[in-house]
């Protein structure tokens, strides 16, 4: 099959990528999807890793999107291969007229001039990346360098040969990747001018109309113009059907592309190898940007044609049956063939010279936050806390909860779901109140994410006095003599919030999972939300469908964290307060020890102070946990008994089985986390008069026996947490809530409501 107007190396790529017709190569479609799995997540990680470095965090950004831009665009073709492939072979069909080749020989010059220079773009792009490797791997130390394109694995791949195995890798996705790239614009282009060229013939039958019409011949040409402009819109309709999504996408993110690799350019004017790769990424952003906006331009600027060339023949020398038929056509000339970025806007000039606008103002918007950032980030540098874990201290930056630190654009997210899920949560409720099952999936959906705003509201209210103990920790954790004592403690806490965060990752996967399901086998008109919501518009039908879902998964991802930091930021807090109860320890066997030996000037005075430094912390934590503990554990209740229904009602759906499962498992570690810890502090604090009792205080001055009286009165009344001052966080509260969730399940079941 040969289709001249689609030059070699689009066909080659067509074909390496299944997208040819009568051809399928599995071994090509699955190496062009491999960077979804050995790259993209490594990236991701490396950004994660590098959160408080706004240059890397954007080097990073820039490329994903790119990977992004790029996988979108090669699914959405693939998805619509079908259409595509029957476009590809009607244009076969065209091209076995030897008069049309004749004809259409400039426009077949024009889509391999222009798939040369793109594909020729494509290749000086990427060998920036390759030189910059080369200079890198030659010049760097073995324990600096970096991956050709930044990534960050989970095992020393900085060492020979594992590095040039992993570059040599990346070199090959990459090149690639870069194919597909070209793919997208040179195939645009391609059907275009193919497009175009239908018009040209169109236009050349309109002529023969008009002559005849002017010679008075009776065998005039109208049947065959209207037959011609029925193709071409066909034609401009099958290229609408497969890439309006692809441009969509297209100049959403050649517009972030444009602004971070722009922005790169600025701020490392001292290294000329990352300018002029970064200048090339941002070309080629640009590039994209111009073949789709213009490609969609010429052909508005050639259907416009249509209607004037009607309109000037000599239609009005025709019989009345004629010229009705001509006035219809004309009409529907009068409406330019466009093509359009997800049915929004239309590829045009002006859709262009808006996005160039975008991306240069978001520019100055990054640059001024950087310089406001700078002296943030240097105070967070500065500032660690070593029994808060990485993922919690990432999670309060994000939040706005970290000392010395404000993110107005997390706190934004944060909020979001408050006006963009919540509400349409509770009409979907309204809706289905006679449907028991899904009124309690959307219960407990919505209860969780009351639990998460309530405690989110409770330390956001308390966040002068969480920064004042944050910045109390800082400096115990400077006096290195101090921090041998909480090393066990600092262990434990990052244990604990690596679990806490992948407990969460396991019951969102859920979500997800589910989602993809009834995505693949679901009929469009009975989709629902990953999170349900009935929204006041057709948010069913594409994209309006993916769009709300992409948008819920990242406020699901946000929601997720935050519940994850009340527990692990809760847990970090009362296991330095032991650290501190540690510490008390030790200075009473020294007084202990003191006393024994009847040294003079025997004081308890250290040792009352740090008793009251340990009573001051607690009542902080106390105070900003006290309601966030109320509402976690009332509606870990309500969570548990909810989701135990469900999995108790849909015996048939493993899948709903799985997810209502692992809701309700996380509501349980939530009440378990907060009860034992809070029982966690009880008993150490429980050690404090029993250890002062057993010192030799009796060999000490009277008046100082005094002071230790009152000290042992205090301790003998337990250090606790509480539930909103109603019971104290314990294992018994934990065992009260198990008993009253499990009794609700059973009257539910009972009344079978």
């Amino acid at each position: 099959m040969k289709i001249p107007i689609i030059a070699r190396p689009l066909q080659y790529t067509l074909k390496v990528s299944g997208l040819w017709p009568d051809y399928f190569n599995i071994l090509g479609v699955i190496i062009v999807m491999s960077a979804l799995f050995t790259l993209i997540p490594f990236q991701l990680l490396d950004v994660w890793k590098e959160y408080d470095n706004i240059f890397i965090v954007m080097d990073d950004l820039s490329q994903i999107s790119a990977e992004v831009l790029l996988y979108f665009k090669f699914l959405i073709i693939f998805w619509h291969r079908r259409v595509f492939k029957t476009l590809l072979k009607e244009m076969a069909e065209d091209y076995e007229n030897k008069y049309k080749i004749k004809y259409w020989s400039e426009l077949i010059s024009a889509s391999r001039r222009f798939t040369k220079l793109d594909y020729g773009m494509y290749a000086l792009a990427s060998a920036s990346y390759h030189v910059q490797l080369i200079m890198f791997y030659i010049i760097t130390p073995v324990e600096d360098r970096e991956m050709m394109i930044r990534a960050r694995y989970p095992f020393d791949y900085r060492s020979s040969p594992t590095y040039e195995i992993l570059n040599i890798i990346q070199v090959i996705q990459g090149l690639i990747m870069c194919s597909i790239q070209a793919l997208s614009e040179s195939l645009l282009v391609a059907l275009v001018l193919h497009a175009c060229g239908h018009i040209d013939l169109l236009l050349n039958e309109i002529e023969e109309f008009s002559i005849n019409c002017r010679t008075t011949r009776k065998n005039s040409s109208l049947l065959l113009i209207i037959k011609q402009h029925l193709k071409v819109l066909d034609i401009v309709n099958n290229i609408e059907t497969v890439y309006t999504y692809v441009s969509f996408i297209q100049v959403f993110f050649s517009t972030f592309i444009i602004c971070c690799s722009s922005y790169i350019v600025l701020a490392v004017t001292n290294n000329l190898v990352l300018m002029i790769k970064y200048s090339l990424l941002c070309m080629t952003a640009v590039w994209q940007g111009y073949s789709f906006c213009f490609s969609g331009q010429r052909l508005i600027n050639k259907s416009e044609q249509i209607s004037n060339k009607l309109y000037q023949s000599f239609w009005h020398d025709e019989n009345p049956k004629e010229i009705r038929a001509i006035s219809y056509m004309i009409s529907r000339a009068q409406r330019s063939l466009a093509l359009t970025a997800g049915k929004f806007t239309s590829l045009s000039a002006p859709t262009f010279t808006s996005m160039m606008k975008t991306s240069f103002s978001y520019i100055s918007v990054i640059r001024l936050i950087s310089l406001f950032g700078t002296r943030i980030y240097t105070k967070c540098d500065e500032m660690k806390v070593p029994i808060v874990g990485k993922p919690v201290e990432y999670t309060l930056k994000f939040c706005g909860l970290w000392p010395d630190y404000f993110n107005i654009f997390g706190i934004l997210l944060v909020v979001s779901s408050l006006f963009t899920i919540m509400p349409f949560q509770i009409i979907d409720m309204l809706k289905e109140f006679d449907n028991t099952f899904i009124l309690l999936d959307d219960l407990s959906n919505f209860f969780g994410e009351i639990l998460l705003y309530s405690k989110y509201l409770v330390i956001w209210y308390h966040r002068r006095r969480l920064k004042s103990l944050l910045q109390e920790m800082t400096e115990d954790y400077d006096n290195e003599d101090k921090i041998e004592y909480w090393s066990e403690f600092i262990s434990a806490s990052h244990r604990f919030t690596k679990f806490d965060y992948l407990m969460y990752v396991g019951t969102s996967s859920m979500y997800y999972l589910q989602t993809i399901l009834n995505y693949l086998k679901i009929p469009v008109e009975q989709r629902e939300m990953m999170i349900r919501a009935q929204y006041p518009f057709d948010f069913r039908s594409s994209p309006m469908y993916e769009i709300m879902t992409l948008v819920q998964i990242v406020q699901g991802l946000t929601m997720c964290s935050l519940l994850a930091l009340s527990e692990s930021l809760l847990v970090a807090l009362v296991l330095y307060a032991c650290g501190h109860i540690n510490l008390l320890s030790d200075k009473i066997d020294e007084f202990s020890l003191n006393c024994l030996n009847n040294e003079k000037d025997v004081s308890p005075e250290a040792i009352i102070k740090q008793h009251q430094k340990i009573l001051n912390i607690v009542q902080q934590i106390e105070t900003i946990y006290t309601y966030a503990s109320f509402v976690q554990v009332f509606l870990s209740t309500f969570t548990i008994c909810s989701t135990g229904y469900i999995v108790i009602a849909v015996a048939d759906d493993i899948i709903t089985m799985i997810k209502c499962g692992m809701l309700g498992a996380t509501a349980m570690w939530q009440g378990y986390s907060f009860c034992f810890f809070g029982q966690r502090l009880i008993n150490e604090s429980e050690k404090i008069s029993i250890k002062i009792y057993n010192t030799f205080w009796y060999l000490v001055n009277p008046k100082k026996i005094r002071a230790l009286s009152y000290m042992i009165n205090r301790s003998q009344t337990p250090l606790t947490l509480t539930a909103g001052k109603f019971t104290s966080l314990s294992a018994e509260t934990y065992t009260t809530m198990m008993k009253t969730s499990f009794s609700y399940i059973s009257v539910l079941r009972a009344s079978n409501i």
